[in-house]
């Protein structure tokens, strides 16, 4: 999946997630109230108070979103951006 940002170069979503948090509560209070709000720094669709993801771009900027199950989008969000950045067991780069 690719965004475009400021008609530059294709930018991965996966590149573009620094954290991803599935959370019990999401208070609708804490969000700016029901449905989808826009705060400097982030934004959020809540529309029940209750399990919701949490999801912190590399820049800073949070997005939130209530959901029933939110294990399952939180891991699939983080194997998508852990993909893009595999971890090098080798140890070749070592000598």
């Amino acid at each position: 999946m690719l965004f475009r940002v400021d008609h530059a170069s294709p930018v991965s979503l996966a590149d573009q997630i620094a954290a991803i948090e599935a959370v019990d509560v999401l208070e609708p209070t804490e969000w700016g109230g029901w449905g989808y709000r826009v705060m400097p720094g982030r934004s959020a669709l809540i529309l029940k108070k209750g399990p919701g993801l949490v999801v912190t771009t590399t820049r800073g900027k949070l997005f939130a979103i209530t959901l029933p199950d939110p294990q399952t989008p939180a891991a699939l969000l983080a194997t998508l951006r852990d993909s893009a950045h595999p971890v090098s067991t080798s140890s070749e780069g070592a000598r």
